[in-house]
């Protein structure tokens, strides 16, 4: 879909943003020196780019630097809930707290002190749990809602100085935004005549998306008669026929058949290396993450808790590895291993059950690999096992790593 930045509509709301004191950059950055290294060197990279007069040296298509959201609580929050809220000094990520910023309203936050930008003709990928604060932060990218503090930079223009109608960007969000009373067909018309073109030449090139997507034999259904699937394809083809050098996508492929989802991880690879677009796609498919992304960043609790490509992920935790059992009683293969394995007894080993008799371990391991083996194979010939693997970390591993620190419900 089409989004295009309107002054006059979120004035209020632009001149509410408040800026970050000395105290509290400083709180933040000692934050990140303590955290992830590359997320540290991205807050670095962003944050010095921003100049005095709300223009950002590196001119990046879209930068975020130190944003934080809080959303105030609803009117028919109970006295229970207000009162332990305005008491709550230490809040966990989606708890009422007073606000940070000193205006004394109720709260709940939903981004803390994010920083990244996204380079030019780079796909991003955004991913996290559920109520991690991805949503928020399309929010504030594709401006349906502002943030409480911090800047945004689109093109090195802050959002505070974007005059109306200069902003345009492609947005396929994670419902389907479709009108009942359009045909496939005429969707795509109305979007491209919207760009500027004549009646003609919009029915021509929209017959040429139709034939490119494979969507001839949908070409004059309404969205009600197509599948969750074809109506994904319209809904990506409608933000990229927008050419903007800015494409948000929510949850892309989602309900797609793997054959179509492959397709379209083919259109939109095509489309970043021929266009002069930057995209930001979020998805809980790690494949989608690797195929499509050049970085990854993980949202978790409303913070930016590592970024990299997907290698460059894998290599950083590359010494966190899976080894799964089946075997005929989890009790007694966890009491004979770890006697046999010092490894498995440290405090960072993460032991599941799976089932009856599968178990499975995660944990960190720099050498001695030949003596896991070693183990197994003795234990093979015992019958106290009857079959292993043991893996290396996969990008999923790293994300539900990371996502079991998620505190809250959705937000």
């Amino acid at each position: 879909m089409i989004y295009r930045y309107n002054v006059q509509k979120n004035k209020n709301s632009i001149l509410a943003i408040k800026d970050r004191s000395t105290d509290d950059v400083e709180l933040n950055e000692e934050k990140l020196r303590n955290g992830d290294e590359d997320v540290l060197r991205e807050y670095e990279r962003i944050s010095n780019s921003a100049t005095k007069n709300n223009t950002s040296k590196l001119n990046l298509p879209i930068e975020i630097v130190r944003v934080g959201k809080e959303y105030p609580s609803s009117s028919s929050i109970s006295y229970e809930k207000f009162i332990k809220g305005i008491k709550n000094k230490n809040p966990k990520y989606g708890e009422y707290h007073l606000s940070d910023y000193g205006d004394g309203r109720l709260v709940v936050t939903s981004l803390r002190n994010v920083t990244l930008g996204i380079n030019p003709k780079e796909c991003f990928g955004l991913i996290g749990p559920n109520g991690a604060g991805k949503s928020s932060l399309l929010n504030l990218i594709t401006y349906t809602t502002t943030q409480t503090i911090g800047n945004l930079y689109y093109d090195g223009i802050e959002n505070k100085n974007i005059k109306e109608d200069h902003f345009m960007m492609g947005y396929c969000p994670q419902n389907d935004s479709l009108w009942n009373e359009l045909t496939l067909f005429e969707h795509l018309v109305m979007f491209i005549y919207l760009r500027g073109f004549t009646k003609k030449e919009s029915k021509y090139y929209a017959n040429q998306y139709i034939k490119y997507c494979k969507l001839e034999d949908h070409r004059n259904k309404y969205p009600y008669e197509l599948s969750g699937g074809t109506k994904r394809k319209l809904c990506i083809l409608l933000a990229l026929i927008t050419f903007s050098n800015k494409i948000m996508l929510d949850e892309p492929s989602s309900g797609m058949d793997p054959s179509t989802r492959r397709y379209i991880w083919n259109v939109l690879q095509n489309y970043i290396k021929n266009e002069n677009s930057s995209v930001i796609i979020t998805t809980h498919a790690m494949e989608e993450a690797e195929v499509l992304c050049d970085r990854i960043g993980i949202l978790v609790n409303g913070e930016l808790q590592c970024i990299g490509s997907a290698n460059h992920l894998k290599l950083k935790f590359n010494d966190i590895y899976i080894l799964e059992i089946q075997c005929n009683d989890t009790d007694l293969l966890n009491s004979m291993i770890k006697k046999d394995l010092e490894i498995l007894n440290k405090d960072n080993v993460i032991c599941e059950v799976k089932s009856k008799n599968r178990i499975k371990y995660t944990f960190q391991i720099t050498s001695d690999f030949s003596k896991i083996f070693e183990i197994m194979e003795d234990y093979k010939i015992k019958n106290v096992v009857h079959d292993y693997s043991f893996s290396q970390t996969t990008l999923e591993d790293i994300f539900l790593k990371f996502a079991k620190l998620q505190q809250n419900k959705e937000i």
